[in-house]
């Protein structure tokens, strides 16, 4: 009786061990695909979020676009000054005067105000250039103009007489007389600041006509053929003004 309880004990253990030998495996198995063969959900969406980052934003990258600035003269060349389809012609049927202006450049006219010495004005016309920096110098671009200016004169004075009346001694650099278009007139070269200007001042009646504009020889930030330009196309429309009878 004994030994059948032996046996039967043995086998039970026997069974028992088997049992749980087939738990231990199953167990090992899950936990293997898990972790080896199934991925996380924080894993897929580090791949997709990874898709989304890298793909579509460089196959949707825009393109930058370089925008010009308005009368931007980008390749001057001295023969442009010369162009006379380029240029047209401004008059002034209430000061009578006229002259001739490139159409890279853009006019603008006021009446009244005051000028840079606080005098009253009658009548300012400008036209205005915007021109790139030398590469060598930076990026940037600078804004200059030519301008006729018309004040009354009710003393008759001469061009020379209004020219020394308006600047003082120690920022006149050059003075001469000059003659455009058969009318006598005055010229300064003046320092301001950081830069030499010229002025050239025509009586007529009882106005005073004055031409003024940044000297080119001032216009460091340019490089040599942009300032040769801007030196021919200033000779020209000072040169071409006129005071109409």
């Amino acid at each position: 009786m004994s030994e059948v309880n032996y046996s039967a004990q043995f086998k039970m253990i026997k069974n028992t061990l088997v049992f749980l030998t087939l738990v231990v495996v199953a167990s090992a198995t899950l936990v293997s695909y898990h972790q080896f063969i199934r991925p996380t959900s924080s894993q897929e969406s580090q791949s997709h979020s990874a898709q989304e980052i890298v793909y579509p934003a460089q196959s949707k990258q825009p393109q930058s676009v370089q925008r010009s600035p308005i009368n931007l003269i980008t390749n001057p060349s001295p023969a442009s000054s010369n162009e006379a389809s380029n240029w047209k012609i401004y008059t002034s049927e209430t000061y009578r005067y006229q002259f001739e202006y490139p159409s890279s450049g853009e006019l603008t006219t006021s009446v009244a105000g005051l000028d840079e010495h606080n005098s009253p004005q009658l009548q300012e016309t400008r036209v205005e250039f915007v021109q790139q920096f030398d590469p060598l110098v930076g990026d940037g671009q600078d804004e200059f103009g030519f301008a006729v200016t018309v004040y009354d004169n009710p003393t008759r004075a001469s061009s020379r007489q209004w020219a020394l009346q308006q600047w003082s001694d120690d920022v006149i650099r050059k003075q001469r007389a000059v003659n455009i278009n058969g009318r006598s007139g005055y010229e300064l070269i003046v320092f301001e600041t950081d830069q030499m200007s010229n002025y050239i001042y025509l009586s007529k009646n009882k106005n005073i006509y004055k031409l003024s504009y940044w000297n080119p020889d001032s216009m460091l930030e340019f490089t040599p053929e942009v300032r040769q330009n801007y030196a021919e196309i200033f000779q020209r429309m000072e040169r071409s003004f006129k005071a109409l009878q």
